[in-house]
């Protein structure tokens, strides 16, 4: 489902890197927590050695290839980058599609996942980390961490979100986008905390929220493909953002995000999981049990007891 999700509707697809990821945290998590612990902060130091590299780089050779930063994902640049011979800016959405599959392996095996791994390794064990510390519980402890987040989070990363994004230096986008956000995410979590525990009865915006993150994937593959392929076939982008400028982009954004809300909970109101976890679920089905260790083998199998007199 992700290899169509890149090919049919979206080149920068994380989805395979998150399932790489997940492969290793799963392993890792039937380990001590000293191992899970190791793995972390070792993943979290190569990623920020990864991040100071590339952007020593970039202050070095100024004219080194802008893909590597990140800047295609703001459709400023050929999916590739320079020097890959393809361009996602093609005549048609076919076009398009033949570009992707026919530099696949261009596309999924360049920089960007690379520099990312170490980010998800470490993001997916702090999520753990964060989860049995109970960041996520409905007591004392989990409002107090919460609120720790929320200060840090949004106190250090919200300023810093904002001088990298606005700064004319192009050296600082990899700090943006693999560091920063990072740590405004954390307080996001901080912050979606405090709101919830202030919100006497779920109003429009908390259900909204609430259904779309039970329909997280489907979320994430419909707003691409209305993002990437529906917006721009319309020509809507184009037409907001010459009659209102950059407010005109906001809007888009806003609508596409109350649209996947609404769509969500009208969803679940006659189905349990989104189109995208549905074909998720069915394709695991498929997969045959592996018989637990000493089980289905009768040579490891315990003779029965013999019947009592």
């Amino acid at each position: 489902m992700n290899l169509l999700h890149f090919v049919l509707i979206f080149d920068l697809d994380v989805l395979m890197g998150y399932a790489v990821t997940a492969l290793l945290v799963a392993w890792l998590l039937n380990r001590s927590q000293g191992v899970c612990d190791a793995v972390m902060w070792a993943a979290g130091a190569l990623h920020l050695a990864v991040i100071a590299a590339s952007t020593l780089d970039l202050r070095m050779f100024p004219g080194a290839d802008p893909a590597r930063m990140g800047a295609r994902e703001d459709g400023l640049l050929p999916a590739g980058g320079e020097g890959t011979g393809f361009s996602s800016f093609a005549d048609s959405y076919w076009d398009m599609v033949y570009d992707r599959f026919h530099h696949l392996l261009q596309l999924r095996w360049g920089d960007e996942p690379w520099q990312m791994f170490p980010m998800t390794v470490f993001l997916f064990l702090l999520g753990v980390r964060m989860y049995r510390a109970g960041v996520f519980a409905d007591d004392a402890k989990g409002r107090r961490i919460r609120r720790h987040l929320l200060v840090w989070g949004v106190g250090l990363g919200l300023p810093l979100a904002v001088f990298t994004e606005l700064s004319t230096m192009d050296d600082l986008a990899m700090i943006h986008r693999y560091g920063v956000s990072a740590i405004l995410a954390l307080g996001y979590i901080g912050l979606a905390g405090l709101v919830l525990d202030r919100v006497r009865r779920p109003g429009p915006m908390t259900i909204g929220l609430t259904s779309l993150g039970q329909v997280a994937l489907t979320g994430y593959v419909a707003q691409n493909l209305l993002g990437s392929v529906l917006i721009p076939a319309l020509g809507l982008e184009a037409l907001m953002l010459d009659a209102f400028g950059p407010w005109g982009g906001l809007g888009l954004g806003v609508a596409v995000c109350a649209l996947l809300m609404g769509g969500s909970y009208l969803w679940l109101l006659r189905f349990s999981h989104g189109p995208a976890e549905l074909a998720q679920k069915w394709a695991l089905s498929k997969i045959p049990d592996r018989p637990a260790q000493g089980k289905g083998n009768p040579e490891n199998e315990s003779p029965a007891p013999a019947p009592r007199a």
